[in-house]
């Protein structure tokens, strides 16, 4: 896909080009930084229960 003088990206005309940063985009472009950020979610959400767990004495391992 070729470029416009302006430098902005030409399109094919069909009005179903995404972009992201001014460069076509696949789904896939799209759906990796929602995923990484649903993933540091779900960690942050894991290390807070286990320190609400250890703060209150629950069921957490504990070292011998």
């Amino acid at each position: 896909m070729g470029r416009k003088p302006d430098g902005e990206p030409a399109t094919t005309g069909n009005g179903s080009d995404c972009t992201v940063g001014g460069h076509t985009a696949c789904p896939t472009t799209k759906a990796l930084p929602l995923s990484y950020g649903l993933f540091c979610y779900l960690i942050f959400i894991c290390t807070l229960l286990y320190a609400i767990g250890f703060v209150g004495n629950l069921v957490v391992p504990f070292p011998c």
